[in-house]
């Protein structure tokens, strides 16, 4: 049976410095068109297996990151 989706409060997982930024960042327009992804998005929201320092952000949008500077296809 799969275990339900856990939430950002009282995440075991996350460290109080990722919880802060991921706080202000969902409250941001800068969460647009990115989600995050990977090792760390698993293991918080789901398998809670491992800890993690990193946050992984993908987007299927090019974003210009800096002002006139080039466009990638994610970050």
């Amino acid at each position: 049976m799969r275990k339900p989706v856990r939430g950002i409060e009282n995440n075991r997982i996350l460290t109080p410095a990722q919880l802060i930024f991921l706080k202000e960042f969902i409250q941001s327009d800068l969460k647009h068109p990115f989600r995050l992804t990977g090792g760390t998005a698993l293991s918080a929201f789901y398998m809670e297996h491992r800890f993690s320092e990193d946050l992984d952000f993908f987007s299927r949008e090019k974003i210009s990151l800096l002002e006139g500077g080039d466009k990638r296809g994610g970050c």
